[in-house]
């Protein structure tokens, strides 16, 4: 059983403060690793606020990862495009699982719901001997 990560991307973020989101996924075929979220570069390369993390959730049974990150401190949020998260997965079986996602939501560094957010889900592969291959998912504005 290999495993691989996905990493979770937004792009035109103007002024990120927070996000949130869960992904779906078939734990027949895949399962998420535990200490294997984490928080990507798009909200750690500041001197002005600190990153702060809300789990992450990982339910293998149901499967599902639910991921909180937000920011204190002052001076402006990130803007342009990176990855927000990354999520290591474990294949259990051959097949193809979704990533979808759910209950996604961005805000700027006041607080305000970026009402634009939407995602592109993703999925991921797990074949015999090759490990997982992941078409990685996204969230955009």
């Amino acid at each position: 059983n290999n495993t691989g990560s996905v990493n979770v991307q937004i792009s035109n973020a103007q002024n990120l403060g927070a996000f949130e989101f869960i992904i779906a996924f078939d734990p027949a075929v895949v399962n998420a690793v535990a200490n294997g979220v984490t928080l990507g570069p798009m909200l750690t390369g500041s001197s002005t606020y600190s990153a702060n993390l809300l789990g992450p959730l990982i339910n293998n049974t149901t499967g599902t990862v639910r991921f909180v990150a937000y920011t204190l401190g002052t001076g402006n949020g990130p803007n342009g495009s990176g990855i927000l998260a990354s999520v290591q997965f474990k294949g259990m079986q051959a097949g193809t699982s979704s990533l979808n996602f759910s209950k996604v939501r961005i805000t700027d560094r006041s607080a305000v719901v970026d009402g634009g957010a939407a995602a592109i889900q993703g999925s991921i592969i797990c074949g015999s001997g090759s490990g997982p291959r992941l078409l990685l998912p996204a969230l955009r504005k």
